[in-house]
């Protein structure tokens, strides 16, 4: 029955990260897009394409999870999806930035 909740959050999603804390050297506001296929979720934005999490969402949607980015930098990321939208913040450990992420589902 696990899978079938999971299956509910598959497709892509779009929308924008904005920057939360971390100072001028973070990213600004920018487009990013997100896929969930399963218990994976990629990341992409300007400067990185398909970075994979696991993603393991609790029945309420709010899931939480790390990926390594192309620097070896840890990114922790705590959101919640709900099946037409994902938000969710994150910050990466290496740089100090922290963005939120604010994105809507893709009809399929």
């Amino acid at each position: 029955m696990a899978a079938a909740a999971t299956n509910a959050y598959d497709g892509a999603y779009s929308g924008e990260r904005s920057p939360t804390a971390g100072g001028t050297h973070c990213a600004g506001l920018e487009p990013v897009a997100v896929s969930i296929a399963g218990s994976t979720l990629k990341f992409t934005n300007s400067e990185w394409r398909d970075l994979p999490m696991r993603f393991d969402p609790r029945p309420d949607g709010s899931f939480d999870g790390a990926f390594e980015d192309p620097s070896g930098h840890v990114v922790a990321v705590r959101g919640e999806a709900t099946g037409t939208a994902l938000d969710a913040d994150v910050r990466n450990y290496g740089s100090g930035c922290e963005h939120h992420w604010h994105l809507t589902k893709h009809p399929p």
